[in-house]
């Protein structure tokens, strides 16, 4: 895509083994997540910059918490710590903290092992894991510090665990203050002493927001209730030696800063634990409070890995995969279900903040798609549903807008027309019924696009030209607007869509318009094949488009066309002549992977590139999507090891636990790009997809083979 862009639980712990769990984590993390409660109730988090030759800008952790009632609004923009370790001062600035961060997928434990401050190394181990039970009305912030087997005699650690509310555009206050037992009332069930089962609240109501609650599993040996700078400002009390107690604080931005301290012997290990919710009002805000904090943290810890492992013990299974490949199998699972908004129903297309939490249209519905083919009915459904629903780009029903807010479905502005997306609509309804399920709530929206591929042809038999599938409508070295174009990969997506569309509309009993859709198709197919072929001594190849402004042929070899393959647009020697030659002209990087397109300068010199830098080190960077639309086509033909080497190839350039990245990698350096990382869909989605292919486990993506 073009970018327009984790003392109440003490446990031993052998120092030793530390080298073990640095090394496996050795790897670049991922600099974005969401976590999800899969009810109501998502997180986001971002690591310190958002790109990796970028100077800090914030610290790493959650950057918002947002809840079902209004999805548009923020509770919090900055959840992190600071650490006096024996008299020793780490974290002054919260944005220098730095370390490598992992999703485990079997627990749902999102984790950062901390290795720095600033240019500082840490004479301790330290751990932040956060947990977002499902269908559960918070989070968990768990802090693992142990001391090395080195240390002589006992360290004292305090912790300042701190919260920023957002900014909200209102000019009215925020009013952060401490609720005591007295106020809240309730029998206590949580072990802590009266003392210590203080809430600390901020009220966002009359700003637009709603009512942020946090506290601790454990005793807190100090609060404060401020400022976000100056001398109301939890961490700078903190840095000056003692949180100064305050209650309340009315002000733009509200600080909340809680102390707790602990002794570690040499080579122990202590948990301190902490929770956050965000509700509607005081009252619900409360009682999540008190749900969360009537059971352990470890409890709600050991409930998370069980509905995660259940997640992944619902789906299809594959087998026979080495630890490297069955972890990355598993993570790219469980991102793409926490990319869904639990009731909206789209899907973000990546988690990084650069991205702007969009749904891209197509690419959501090919995850939706995926997760079908995965095992996960529901997911899918409710991402077809919101495209049912969604608004078009006109009343007239042409076609989807590109992009949607992840966050409220409302379109987002950003280069269109792009047609694939209506194709790729036809074939998840259809995929719908061929799981099994009614279709025909979603008649009326399909009817309206198959009128638009009915009714509105391109050049000489051609579905509508667009912008289509790199979404360039200016040059990228110079800017100047391009025209639109009858892209190869259009095409294919509109020759699938009607394919699917006559089927569907032999379910439903309505023969003419199945008929008018398979003709319809059968045009495309029949000019692409004429106007869109070049012909060469080697055989040929489907050209990347045909412009519409002059008809002539953009001659550059674009991966994407190979949709005219894994969709059944071509067949026989075209087939093989036009993957040949993708693969001669587009492969990079030890010959596992393909380019977009011939030169490709984004994330290289495109005056477009989101950090505004070089991320690549050459033009034609290998993205995943492509690399698997590769692996799609070679499963068709019967090539094995070469889907087994793209997989490989996808598995090598993994994030650290094995996480799927973002749309490219450097094919000088084999570092993921990580201006869109994770990307659910191009990376994660993908990979998934295509081991469950290669082991007959899902259907390939052609809907005339579904059955």
């Amino acid at each position: 895509l073009q970018f327009a862009f984790r003392m109440r639980r003490v446990c031993a712990l052998l120092f030793f083994l530390l080298p073990l769990l640095v090394s496996a984590e050795s790897k670049y993390g991922l600099p974005s997540m969401f976590l999800s409660n899969w009810k109501d109730m998502t997180m986001t988090w971002a690591t310190n910059r958002n790109f990796n030759k970028q100077n800090p800008i914030r610290p790493n952790g959650p950057t918002g918490l947002r809840i079902s009632a209004n999805w548009a609004v923020s509770a919090l923009s900055q959840d992190t710590f600071a650490i006096d370790w024996n008299g020793a001062m780490y974290g002054s600035n919260s944005n220098y903290w730095d370390g490598v961060s992992l999703l485990i997928p079997q627990t749902g434990e999102w984790k950062t092992t901390f290795t720095t401050d600033g240019s500082r190394s840490l004479p301790f181990q330290l751990v932040r894991s956060y947990y977002m039970p499902p269908n559960e009305p918070f989070y968990i912030v768990d802090y693992a510090i142990t001391a090395p087997q080195s240390a002589t005699g006992i360290s004292t650690v305090r912790l300042l665990d701190l919260v920023v509310s957002d900014h909200p555009a209102s000019s009215q206050l925020l009013y952060g203050w401490r609720c005591t037992p007295s106020q809240y009332g309730g029998a206590p069930t949580d072990g802590l002493n009266e003392a210590d089962r203080d809430l600390y609240m901020v009220d966002a109501r009359k700003t637009g927001g709603f009512y942020f609650s946090m506290g601790a599993f454990q005793p807190v040996s100090r609060h404060q209730v401020g400022g976000v700078k100056g001398a109301q400002s939890p961490l700078q009390q903190f840095i000056n030696g003692a949180l100064a107690g305050q209650d309340v604080c009315q002000d733009d931005q509200v600080a909340i800063g809680l102390e707790s301290t602990a002794t570690i012997n040499p080579g122990q290990t202590v948990h301190l634990s902490f929770f956050r919710t965000v509700q509607v009002d005081w009252r619900p805000a409360v009682d999540a409070s008190l749900r969360a904090r009537g059971a352990t943290a470890q409890s709600w810890i050991s409930q998370t890995a069980t509905s995660y492992a259940h997640f992944l013990a619902q789906g299809k299974r594959p087998k026979g995969l080495d630890a490297d490949t069955q972890l990355m199998f598993d993570a790219s699972v469980m991102l793409l279900k926490n990319s869904q908004n639990p009731t909206v129903g789209t899907i973000v297309a990546s988690f990084h903040p650069s991205y702007g939490y969009k749904t891209w249209t197509r690419d959501g519905l090919f995850a939706a798609l995926i997760l079908s083919e995965a095992g996960y009915d529901a997911e899918a459904t409710a991402y077809v549903r919101w495209m049912a629903t969604a608004e078009l780009r006109a009343a007239t029903g042409e076609g989807f807008h590109t992009c949607y807010d992840y966050w409220t479905g409302a379109p987002v502005g950003f280069v269109e027309p792009q047609y694939d997306s209506s194709g790729a609509f036809l074939m998840g309804v259809y995929h719908t019924l061929v799981q099994g399920q009614s279709a025909d709530a979603f008649k009326a929206r399909t009817r309206q696009i198959e009128d638009f591929f009915l009714n509105n042809g391109g050049y000489q038999g051609l579905a509508a030209p667009d912008y289509s599938i790199w979404e360039e409508s200016s040059d990228p070295h110079s800017g100047q607007g391009l025209p639109l174009s009858h892209f190869s990969f259009t095409q294919a997506m509109a020759f699938g869509g009607l394919i699917a569309a006559g089927k569907l509309e032999d379910a439903w009993g309505n023969a003419n318009r199945a008929a008018a859709c398979r003709q319809r198709a059968a045009d495309i197919q029949k000019a692409a094949n004429g106007l869109l072929w070049i012909t060469t001594p080697a055989g040929g190849y489907f050209a990347r488009g045909l412009w519409n402004d002059t008809g002539r042929l953009d001659d550059r070899a674009d991966s994407s066309s190979l949709a005219t393959i894994y969709l059944g647009l071509t067949t026989g020697d075209r087939a093989r002549w036009h993957y040949e030659h993708m693969v001669a002209n587009l492969t990079q990087n030890g010959g596992g992977a393909l380019s977009r397109y011939w030169n490709d300068p984004f994330f290289f010199d495109s005056i477009y590139n989101p950090a505004g830098i070089a991320e690549v080190g050459a033009a034609g960077a290998p993205w995943g999507v492509t690399s698997m639309f590769g692996a799609w086509v070679e499963l068709m033909m019967g090539k094995g090891q070469a889907v087994t080497a793209r997989l490989q190839w996808m598995v090598k350039h993994a994030a650290a636990g094995m996480l799927p990245v973002g749309e490219a990698v450097d094919g000088v350096s084999g570092e993921f790009v990580w201006s869109s990382a994770p990307d659910l869909y191009e990376s994660g989605g993908v990979f998934v997809w295509t081991v469950l292919m290669q082991q007959g486990l899902a259907r390939m993506p052609n809907p005339a083979e579904w059955k």
